[in-house]
């Protein structure tokens, strides 16, 4: 919905200027796709639906990575590298992206506790890599945020070590947008010479949107609530009542580049390359993609399991790079 509502009042204001952009890849959520045609055909405005091939994913993970300056745990961030090349290949410039609607709208009411729960995964799995040495993931913060969320026994949630004078929604939306949501949208695009602008992160919507009372924005379990009754006329009902749906791909379990996604990670969970790291338990990684290639796709354990070895891969690829470079004098 939140892009239906650009594409809608960017054609009003630039009629025969507007193109609708949305991906065609493997894990991409089809009736968002099929929206995304319906939103297009009624703004009247030409749709590009951009193909991924599952091929060029795991070619591309290093180049994302050193895009978006930060480790990536899932495919979509490659993919979204991906698009963005295509997408100025074929004359792209500047690009409205709906980023930040759900963040400041509540448009995902369960996904703060969702995030609390993939993040006691995390912290849990992590800790069969880590060193004991730097393994500070038990320690207790201090009473600042002893009121904020905890995961059991393995510490503080992240956005509750930010300005505790905001809400705990407040600060989840702000980590992240920064950690997770931004960095594949502005970065990405940013290393193939698009500029993306985010107009429901603009402070003079934003603002008003996070002073809303949470009876203004979640009903009977339904995110947007006040959003959606607003733009009522201006996108039809089957996408603005649309509800809204996970977006993390798996990698190497669920795609069909699946022998090339598991050579890659071999290359870059090698001891050779996790030594230099200094945390991590050098043999650690490859155990722990032997018992990842076990799994079924749908393995409940698959999921934390990938998230974790994407960002091991990542950090080795910064790390290489980062050795490679001459440093900077002016730093």
């Amino acid at each position: 919905m939140d892009s239906a509502v650009l594409c809608m009042l960017a054609a009003r204001h630039a009629p025969g200027r507007i193109r609708a952009w949305s991906m065609d890849v493997h894990f991409a959520d089809e009736t968002e796709r099929r929206n995304a045609r319906t939103v297009a055909r009624l703004a009247g405005v030409e749709h590009v639906d951009v193909p991924i091939p599952d091929a060029v994913l795991p070619e591309l993970f290093e180049q994302a990575v050193l895009a978006n300056e930060s480790p990536i745990l899932n495919a979509r961030a490659i993919a979204s590298f991906a698009f963005y090349a295509e997408a100025r290949r074929r004359g792209a410039s500047v690009m409205l992206s709906g980023a930040g609607a759900d963040e400041v709208l509540m448009g995902n009411p369960g996904a703060l506790t969702a995030a609390m729960a993939r993040i006691e995964e995390d912290r849990r799995l992590v800790q069969s890599v880590l060193r004991a040495s730097v393994d500070n993931l038990r320690t207790r913060h201090p009473a600042p945020v002893a009121e904020s969320f905890t995961v059991g026994n393995l510490g503080t949630a992240p956005w509750s070590l930010s300005d505790t004078s905001t809400s705990e929604e407040v600060r989840y939306a702000a980590w992240v947008l920064r950690e997770l949501v931004l960095p594949p949208e502005l970065r990405g695009a940013r290393a193939h010479g698009i500029t993306v602008h985010t107009p429901y992160l603009d402070t003079r919507f934003a603002d008003v949107a996070l002073a809303l009372p949470e009876s203004s924005l979640r009903r009977e379990g339904v995110g947007k609530w006040l959003f959606r009754h607003a733009v009522r006329g201006l996108v039809p009902d089957e996408v603005r009542l649309a509800r809204k749906t996970p977006r993390y791909g798996h990698t190497a379990l669920s795609s069909p580049a699946r022998a090339r996604w598991l050579e890659l990670y071999r290359e870059w969970l090698s001891p050779a390359r996790m030594e230099p790291l200094g945390v991590i338990l050098p043999e650690a990684p490859l155990s722990l993609l032997e018992r990842y290639t076990r799994l079924a796709p749908d393995a409940p354990e698959a999921s934390v399991v990938d998230r974790l070895l994407m960002r091991l891969c990542s950090l080795a690829m910064l790390h290489a790079h980062a050795v490679r470079l001459r440093p900077c004098p002016e730093s």
